[in-house]
């Protein structure tokens, strides 16, 4: 099945030093059964040979679009993807991934099937160079409104809502929004707002996306300060909540948060033991501690957490101790 009159789809890849996977990357998406693309390449100051290929996948096939800049990170490649792209749908695909031909046909049409502005799907963690998964077409596929993605948002299916590149995207919901430069866990911090702005959102259980691993990427990479970066992401959301006055998701968001500031507490302590880092999160700890309603929270947790509040490294000494 091929298609050439649909609607532009936007693809934007964030690329720096990934010259061993960046010809599997941008082949995928070359060779994708809908056709209508426009691809930005995105070279993050790359100095391996990787902005030498994005140059010649310019030259190859004129869907494909190259900007240069200095290196500045994955949120500010996105960012520049954004700035720049001319479809009125968005996909993104990180450059060492790669994706099934039938990906984006397979998101469009689901989406449009069921009138909804974005779709996403499963992903497939390999090892395998060239992993070759199927689609079936006929798989059902579950409908959400925004309320229902939420009530989702910290459950099993976490990690396939709060990513970026296993989705299509329509234009209107990222509107002005970025991604803010200089941290890593951009999705976590960012993500959840371009799911506020749709109406509707198809899921489907096909792993379509491959997502290639590899030592160098963040989940590749020992424990370090650099990972407290996710709690950037938390905070993002409680302002965000706060702001739109979604209380219920406010106060779900704190017990969350709450958990992620004591399960780092406790890495810190571990792998890092720096006295600063720990004197602040335990500052962090306590000062939404005291702003959250604990009304919501079961009483176990409220137990926990009164408990945690005297003793952070508790909650990763149980978290350790059940593995």
């Amino acid at each position: 099945m091929r298609s050439n009159n649909r609607e532009l789809v936007s693809v934007i890849v964030p690329i720096y030093n990934v010259k061993e996977y960046l010809e599997r990357c941008v082949n995928s998406i070359l060779n994708q059964s809908y056709e209508n693309l426009d691809i930005i390449l995105v070279d993050d100051g790359s100095n391996d040979g990787s902005e030498e290929i994005c140059d010649f996948f310019a030259r190859k096939d004129k869907r494909v679009n190259v900007i240069h800049q200095e290196n500045r990170g994955v949120a500010a490649a996105r960012n520049t993807g954004l700035n720049n792209c001319k479809g009125e749908l968005i996909c993104f695909v990180d450059s060492d991934d790669y994706v099934h031909q039938d990906y984006i046909l397979y998101l469009y049409s689901k989406m449009e099937d069921n009138n909804c502005d974005i779709c996403m799907c499963y992903h497939v963690v390999t090892e395998d160079w060239d992993y070759k998964g199927s689609v079936n077409w006929d798989a059902p596929i579950h409908v959400y409104t925004r309320e229902e993605i939420f009530d989702r948002f910290y459950t099993d299916m976490h990690g396939s809502i709060i990513m970026l590149w296993n989705k299509i995207i329509r234009k209107d919901c990222i509107g002005n929004i970025r991604f803010d430069e200089g941290f890593i866990h951009e999705d976590e911090g960012t993500t959840f707002k371009i799911l506020y702005n749709a109406r509707k959102i198809a899921f489907s259980n096909e792993a379509l996306y491959y997502y290639f691993s590899r030592d160098e990427s963040i989940t590749g990479i020992p424990y370090d300060k650099k990972r407290l970066d996710i709690l950037k992401a938390y905070e993002n959301r409680l302002s965000f909540y706060k702001d739109n006055s979604e209380k219920i998701l406010y106060d779900r968001e704190c017990q969350y948060y709450l958990s992620e500031i004591l399960a780092n507490y406790y890495k810190v302590s571990k792998l890092l033991k720096d006295k600063s880092i720990l004197n602040e999160l335990r500052n962090k700890y306590r000062k939404v501690y005291n702003m959250a309603d604990r009304t919501s929270w079961s009483k176990g947790r409220r137990i926990l957490y009164f408990v945690c509040n005297w003793i952070p490294l508790l909650y990763g000494i149980i978290k350790h101790t059940l593995r």
